[in-house]
């Protein structure tokens, strides 16, 4: 097929926004109107979430420190990639996941962990806010340095467990309350009881390499938990359960067997070393 200068003249000339081509097999898509072809756009396309506008936003957004990397962006890809495909080991799992939530709740502009961790630094760094941060920790100023090591390292994952700080400093920025569950034991972490919004995450059990690893996935968002915390059992550390009295270990214990065969145990000690191994499934 040919178009020749004068084909152009005449188009030009006839002020038409297109050529047609001589002999063209091209077959063009019809719309019975102008408005038809507003219907046809969907509202997706227009809040920016196309996979181009994804793929732009995620070239923007994701790197270390504020610099864009192949290598952030390799790894983000493939975050999102396992997100999509269940039961799959992939890094940085509960961060990923919080970011969707926050996005979809537009908490965040972007669903971009650059803008996430900017956001939420800046809170943290922020001295009007270190009366919170007092609660939490004798010195606010080492707080802030953990936050800041943490967010950066290889896998945020592995600090969730033993930085429940971290947790609590996200539920009071973003007004949120977090539940995740594995199995009968859970952990809550919860600033705002106003609003009551509680963002459940399970963790699962997937396989990694010759073993098996735990990542977190998104559940659902509830204003009331009960439900869920039925015949489930909180989560206690070794120093929470030391400052309890040898009756009220008596009572949690029995709470704790609720549904399985209990072992008759009298020693504080003892009891402590129950509890303390039916939660570490939870780990």
């Amino acid at each position: 097929m040919s178009i020749s200068l004068n084909d152009i003249g005449d188009n030009l000339t006839n002020n038409k926004i297109y050529l047609e081509p001589i002999n063209s097999n091209i077959i063009a898509t019809t719309h019975p109107s102008i408005n038809a072809i507003f219907d046809d756009i969907l509202l997706k396309n227009l809040v920016g979430t196309t996979n181009i506008n994804k793929s732009n936003i995620k070239e923007k957004c994701y790197g270390v420190n504020g610099v864009n990397s192949a290598n952030s962006m390799n790894s983000m890809n493939s975050m999102n990639s396992a997100n999509r495909n269940k039961n799959r080991y992939i890094k940085n799992s509960f961060i990923t996941e919080l970011i969707h939530c926050l996005y979809e709740r537009t908490l965040l502009e972007n669903e971009c962990i650059k803008e996430f961790k900017n956001s939420f630094l800046s809170y943290i760094n922020n001295s009007d806010n270190k009366d919170f941060l007092k609660t939490l920790a004798r010195s606010y100023k080492k707080l802030q340095f953990k936050v800041n090591d943490v967010l950066v390292a290889d896998n945020i994952d592995d600090h969730i467990n033993i930085f429940p700080e971290l947790i609590i400093l996200l539920c009071k920025y973003f007004h949120i309350n977090i539940l995740i569950v594995y199995e009968n034991i859970y952990k809550l972490y919860q600033t705002d009881m106003k609003d009551k919004i509680y963002l459940v995450f399970d963790k699962i059990p997937v396989k990694y390499r010759d073993d098996y690893k735990k990542i977190y996935k998104f559940r659902e968002e509830k204003t009331s938990i009960d439900d869920i915390l039925k015949n489930k059992n909180r989560y206690y550390t070794e120093k929470e359960l030391n400052k309890m009295k040898l009756e009220e270990l008596k009572l949690l214990n029995n709470d704790f067997h609720y549904l399985s065969p209990q072992i008759a145990v009298n020693k504080k000690i003892d009891i402590i070393n129950e509890i303390l191994k039916i939660c570490s499934i939870y780990d």
